[in-house]
């Protein structure tokens, strides 16, 4: 509704958006019944004693009660390591009066208005969740429903995978390696990397075992694991050395014995055998094409048994 301020005259009539004239007496202001949405006219004229009249107006004016739909869409920028980041909304809706701003509020505090779809804080947010509102106001000062947008900000790093082991014997030329899975409060792990021999991190997934794609050179290696999380925080590197060696050691040289022919137990000696992978872990001796027997890093070996002639 709304008040028009007549000038002092005679008799007065108002006509509402192009209807009949009414007569409203000597007063010199008008109320209106409650009026739909939209814009409307009205008239008034002055009217004397012999009928002679003459009009004011007609004026436009906008009735506008309706509040602007909530805005949708809200969307904060990525990564979450972002400490600054900006939001952003779909426009809302006001088909009387058309919106105004909005207003915005972080955590519960009331923020500086803004007069387009987006906002970013004026500030660094610190680590942790966060909660953002808005809502549109139209011209007419009408406000809608608030929209909320629930989200996390991340720039911790998380820890190093723990217990990075290598399952497979050290002849296994794609070994496979495992570890445990690293934790991360805030925006959780999204993958782990791998870098081999200090080469190119690859990205694996958020799997917790690897193997190599190919035979690996028989020496010694490096291997380092990762996480990265959502928020596309690196962690530090776990790093495990390890050997792969299928090379078998050559054979013993100088295979002898020193005994007698008449010794029933004798005693034979060989030189030590050279490897460069893993180096050798120990002797084994058989009798006969009998089973193979481990004797140690000795280089010598006296027949437990008395042999036959």
């Amino acid at each position: 509704t709304g008040a028009i301020t007549l000038a002092a005259s005679t008799t007065y009539e108002v006509q509402l958006d192009g209807g009949a004239w009414a007569p409203v007496g000597l007063v010199t202001s008008f109320a209106t019944a409650s009026l739909p949405d939209g814009t409307h006219s009205l008239s008034v004229r002055a009217v004397d004693k012999l009928g002679n009249a003459r009009m004011a107006g007609p004026i436009s004016f906008l009735v506008d009660a309706t509040p602007p739909a909530a805005p949708g869409g809200l969307s904060k920028q990525l990564p979450d390591n972002l400490r600054q980041p900006v939001i952003t909304w779909s426009p809302a809706v006001d088909a009387t009066s058309g919106v105004s701003r909005y207003q915005i509020s972080l955590d519960g505090i009331s923020q500086a208005d803004s007069a387009s779809p987006s906002w970013s804080p004026p500030g660094p947010l610190t680590d942790g969740r966060h909660t953002l509102s808005v809502r549109a106001l139209d011209q007419a000062e009408n406000v809608s429903a608030p929209a909320s947008l629930d989200f996390v900000v991340d720039i911790t790093p998380p820890a190093a995978p723990t217990g990075l082991a290598k399952p497979s014997p050290d002849n296994e030329m794609i070994p496979s390696f495992a570890w445990n899975s690293v934790s991360d409060p805030l925006s959780g792990v999204q993958e782990y990397q791998v870098r081999l021999d200090g080469g190119t991190w690859l990205s694996i997934g958020a799997v917790l075992t690897w193997r190599p794609a190919a035979d690996l050179e028989p020496r010694t290696h490096t291997l380092e694991v990762r996480a990265v999380d959502k928020a596309t925080n690196v962690g530090q590197a776990a790093l495990l050395e390890f050997l792969s060696d299928a090379v078998p050691p050559p054979a013993p040289g100088g295979l002898r014995t020193e005994s007698s022919p008449r010794e029933p137990r004798p005693a034979f000696v060989w030189s030590a055998s050279s490897d460069v992978g893993s180096f050798v872990k120990e002797y084994q001796v058989r009798v006969d094409k009998g089973n193979w027997a481990p004797v140690g890093s000795a280089l010598a070996w006296t027949s437990p048994e008395r042999l036959s002639d």
